[in-house]
């Protein structure tokens, strides 16, 4: 909360840029240490050395729908568009937003697969839920990764609550004059978003 905290009360979206961007240099860098790992598997410990790692083409049970909310997860930012939207100003709004799906939609789904792909090579069948648990933790590439999953976790979280706000804005004061300081407002509804989430 105290790294979160000051910057989920930025009003715009785009004043999340900087911390965008980090996180956006934080997946990268997991994808890259994923491939990594998959050419060089001298550099880690396999978890089962003794037999080869198993490989299925195709596995559907169960348990495969189970990860499906994860899917829907990952690409859980449609939220965010009318923001962006609105952001963009009069100036051909339509286009930019479009311009923004058709690389964030893109980018995310590459990484996703490259991680998912190569971490499947490497460990096969017995790949863990979160990918990086697989990988020995007294490695300093490692270790950045899951710093790199923190920053992650806290540069997606103010983008995920300014929607919520902004909702919870819009069914208390729409159609009613400013009961409220707009400052005064806009804190007490971001502390009130926090206090939901926790």
């Amino acid at each position: 909360m105290i790294f979160v905290g000051p910057i989920s009360f930025l009003k715009k979206l785009s004043a999340l840029k900087f911390t965008s961007t980090a996180g956006l240099i934080s997946i990268c860098y997991i994808a890259g240490m994923v491939v990594y790992f998959f050419f060089n598997q001298d550099d880690i410990t396999v978890t089962s050395s003794a037999s080869p790692i198993e490989i299925r083409p195709v596995y559907i049970s169960v348990e495969t729908l189970s990860v499906f909310p994860i899917f829907v997860l990952a690409y859980v930012n449609h939220m965010n568009i009318f923001p962006i939207y609105s952001e963009f100003g009069k100036e051909n709004p339509t286009k930019k937003t479009y311009q923004v799906i058709f690389i964030a939609m893109p980018f995310c789904m590459i990484c996703f697969l490259v991680v998912a792909t190569f971490g499947y090579l490497t460990w096969g069948f017995d790949t863990s839920a979160n990918v990086i648990n697989n990988y020995p933790t007294n490695n300093v590439a490692v270790v950045v990764a899951r710093v790199c999953t923190t920053l992650i976790i806290l540069a997606s979280y103010p983008i995920v609550l300014n929607p919520a706000r902004l909702n919870f804005d819009s069914a208390l004061f729409s159609s009613r004059g400013p009961l409220f300081h707009p400052i005064a407002r806009h804190c007490g509804e971001t502390v009130c978003t926090h206090a939901q989430s926790n």
